[in-house]
């Protein structure tokens, strides 16, 4: 009597929607907000040297899904904090979500604008 209980709790649980099955992706703000509690949360973390430098500047512009757009000053502090910290974003993204969120983290620099051709002035006659 007492394990039939259990499965039948086990069941409701397990039929039961989840925070990510009910609301599958985020709004922007919501998405802004998720980024300022993970910034919070590595303020504490990090030395204040390496927050500011690394952390302090990165801002969530956009948002696809279950994944953020965090955008950053340069090339160099995205490639270093995706090599370096990686792992303990993606951990507190989805601690402090409640469920799997990703990110992209890209450089706020302009891409460099393509050379156009030259045209030749026409000769005149």
């Amino acid at each position: 009597m007492k394990t039939q209980k259990i499965m039948k709790t086990v069941n409701n649980i397990s039929q039961t929607p989840r925070n990510s099955e009910i609301s599958p992706s985020f709004t922007l703000p919501a998405a802004q907000s998720l980024w300022r509690t993970v910034q919070s949360e590595l303020n504490g973390l990090l030395s204040r040297e390496d927050y500011l430098k690394w952390f302090e500047p990165i801002t969530c512009e956009g948002v696809s899904g279950d994944s953020l757009l965090l955008v950053t000053g340069s090339d160099f502090a995205e490639l270093w904090v995706n090599r370096n910290y990686q792992d303990l974003l993606n951990t507190r993204l989805t601690l402090a979500a409640g469920r799997q969120v990703s990110y992209q983290l890209r450089s706020s620099l302009p891409s460099a604008p393509q050379p156009q051709p030259v045209s030749a002035a026409p000769a005149e006659p």
